[in-house]
């Protein structure tokens, strides 16, 4: 579940740079099972951007992979360039909890981390943190990718990531466009376009994480990305097919403020 979560957060707290202030729900369910809900808010300024947001289990699969996350950013934009300066992340799960805060100081964007508890090298892969300069958050690197479908670009690109615990490459594919179809009340209806995301990790990850190369599926991981009021591209959907399944994440557009 923690690495469901992950993979959410990614994707969902990515927004572009117009100078407005934005709150984002998701709800996320296993068919008709709620799961959980992921929210954030940001603060979008034109040389800048601060994001606060979490991540919470609910229902019954949620109460059984009882989870719940925090993620605060603050970063800055320069011209095509998105410059994180700061990241905080914790985690409450039944695996215990942890947190992480990362700077990136100076021209060198070299990442230094204080974490709580420190990684066991016993139980993750290796971190050569030497190899971190100049490498983005997630969150910061997915705001770059929207920024850019702004500009009418496509999503494809691949990218390294590190968020303080993991150091990961991500590659994004454009699978074209569709038309979805309202399946709730309160999700969206109408024109999207369709990114797949895969994933290798590179250090910090768990010895035995589920890792395969099923992960580098494009089509494992699908986000589509509309353009809604004041034409702001944003994550509507995302669907997992994961070992419970197919999971589907739906941007609540009732509870959300655009």
């Amino acid at each position: 579940m923690p690495r469901f979560f992950l993979s959410l957060t990614i994707i969902f707290f990515a927004l572009p740079s117009l100078a407005s202030d934005i709150d984002l729900r998701y709800r996320l369910q296993w068919g008709n099972f709620a799961m959980g809900d992921v929210f954030a808010s940001w603060q979008l300024r034109p040389t800048g951007y601060q994001m606060q947001g979490g991540a919470i289990s609910a229902g019954t699969v949620g109460w059984l992979m009882r989870y719940q996350g925090e993620v605060r950013l603050e970063g800055q934009l320069a011209g095509d360039r998105v410059l994180p300066d700061s990241l905080f992340l914790s985690s409450d799960s039944r695996r215990g909890a942890r947190q992480a805060r990362t700077l990136w100081p100076g021209a060198s964007r070299q990442p230094v981390t204080s974490r709580l508890p420190e990684l066991n090298l016993e139980k993750v892969i290796p971190l050569d943190e030497t190899a971190l300069a100049g490498i983005n958050d997630p969150f910061s690197t997915m705001l770059g990718v929207l920024r850019q479908m702004q500009q009418g670009a496509s999503c494809s690109g691949q990218f390294e990531i590190y968020d303080g615990w993991r150091h990961a490459r991500l590659t994004l594919y454009d699978l074209g466009e569709t038309e979805l179809v309202a399946d709730r009340p309160w999700s969206y209806s109408g024109a999207a376009r369709i990114c797949g995301i895969a994933s290798q990790p590179l250090g910090g990850q768990s010895r035995k994480s589920s890792w395969s190369e099923e992960d580098l599926d494009p089509q494992r991981i699908r986000f589509f990305v509309a353009d809604l009021e004041a034409g702001l591209p944003l994550p509507v959907r995302i669907e997992l097919r994961g070992f419970l399944g197919r999971v589907t994440v739906r941007l609540d557009m009732e509870r959300s403020r655009l």
